[in-house]
């Protein structure tokens, strides 16, 4: 695409899952010890939006990674940060 030409149809989603310890006491501070264990389902993300493809890339965006190409959930792991070039539709 050429600058300039207009909006992109992609947009980066730079994804970080917290991570706490439900042993620890959480009274009185607002947290929940409730999770989904990482799971994100990308078709639920955006109300408004339809995700037509969800591509792994590098933190900077530079490199493209084959792993989990097309996958329709992700699975972060605690402290964990995932990086993903999202084409909408």
């Amino acid at each position: 695409m050429k600058e300039g030409a207009g909006p992109s149809n992609e947009a980066a989603l730079i994804l970080h899952r917290r991570g706490f310890d439900c042993e620890f006491s959480n009274r009185n501070t607002g947290l929940l010890c409730m999770t989904n264990r990482g799971k994100i389902l990308v078709d639920k993300l955006f109300s408004e939006l339809t995700v037509g493809s969800i591509t792994p890339v590098s933190l900077s965006l530079m490199h493209t990674s084959d792993r989990g190409r097309g996958q329709r959930e992700i699975q972060l792991k605690p402290m964990e940060i995932s990086t993903y070039r999202v084409q909408l539709r």
